[in-house]
């Protein structure tokens, strides 16, 4: 009886929090669903190249090039602040570190694609999570020393370049069920349907983390 009692007075507390939040045109975590992404949901722009390495490329005037991370890296850890390991005017060497982000206790490290000099980086970035990848949280640009033809030619774009992050997706699920073999993981990774939670790596450990950057984050 009492135990009945205490139930019930926690879903009483529930429901009345609830319709605050409702009133407040919040909602409760307990009554949202989990935001997912899938094959389909993948997106890549018209106008820019794919580096490996889940990065992106975008030509500038002078034969500067922007850089930025796609869209795949931000559905599978959710948002995630960026920094710079670099200055501006430095010089980086492909497959030394050039970025870290953050997501929760993670954190994993991005190799330059390329040979180049650091032009400008992106300031706004300075405390904030980056949300829009494609558009305004843009990591940095550099001036490529081999130019921006060669630098290139070895890359995709438009509809190969979803494809190949499609195929990522696929890879993807396939880690997730490769790691998810612990109880407590079970039903934080995949969705109905075979799709997956965004933000999903915040549930693995360090060691997961650290293979998902040697599989998804070598430019080799």
């Amino acid at each position: 009886m009492v135990a009945l009692f205490v139930v019930l007075t926690f879903i009483l507390f529930i429901a009345i929090d609830f319709f605050v939040l409702k009133s407040q045109g919040k909602q409760h975590p307990a009554f949202m669903s989990a935001h997912v992404f899938d094959r389909s949901s993948i997106f890549f722009p018209a106008d820019a190249m794919l580096a490996k390495g889940h990065m992106w490329l975008k030509q500038l005037k002078d034969g500067f090039v922007r850089l930025g991370i796609d869209e795949f890296i931000l559905k599978a850890t959710g948002p995630f602040t960026l920094s710079t390991l670099k200055k501006e005017g430095e010089q980086v060497q492909k497959g030394e570190p050039l970025m870290v982000a953050q997501f929760g206790k993670h954190s994993v490290t991005f190799r330059s694609p390329v040979n180049g000099t650091i032009g400008n980086i992106n300031k706004n970035l300075v405390g904030k999570k980056v949300t829009d990848p494609y558009d305004t949280d843009w990591a940095v640009s550099f001036r490529p020393i081999d130019g921006v033809n060669q630098l290139f030619s070895n890359m995709k774009s438009g509809k190969k370049a979803t494809e190949i992050l499609k195929d990522e997706f696929n890879r993807f699920k396939d880690f997730l069920s490769f790691h998810s073999g612990e109880p407590e993981l079970a039903g934080v990774t995949m969705a109905d349907g075979g799709n997956i939670v965004e933000g999903v790596l915040n549930n693995f450990n360090d060691e997961t983390v650290s293979d998902f950057e040697k599989k998804f984050l070598d430019i080799e």
